[in-house]
């Protein structure tokens, strides 16, 4: 995104971090590697890079930014939607 991209999707990257470290206490504490499961991410976040889109002339949905978490925190110029895998019907709410 910080190349110019317009949108990014894919699993949250602190909801991966903490698959892993979850995985790694277990084998911290004796597990073999292959014995433990393999987890799906079930949270999702889609990033729209708001600088990006102004300067193609697209106008993002007000509806799509309502759901966004991160607008205007650390980068203003982004605003990313968290999205549920259980429920693909609405952005989850904070």
């Amino acid at each position: 995104m910080d190349a110019g991209g317009l949108a990014a999707y894919g699993p949250r990257r602190t909801e991966v971090d903490r698959q892993r470290a979850r995985q790694l206490v277990k084998i911290f504490h004796g597990a073999k590697p292959g014995d433990i499961p393999v987890e799906q991410p079930d949270r999702f976040e889609l990033v729209i890079n708001l600088r990006t889109a102004k300067a193609i002339g697209l106008e993002v949905p007000p509806a799509l930014l309502g759901g966004s978490e991160e607008r205007g925190k650390r980068e203003p110029w982004k605003a990313t939607v968290d999205l549920d895998a259980t429920d693909w019907s609405a952005p989850r709410r904070p």
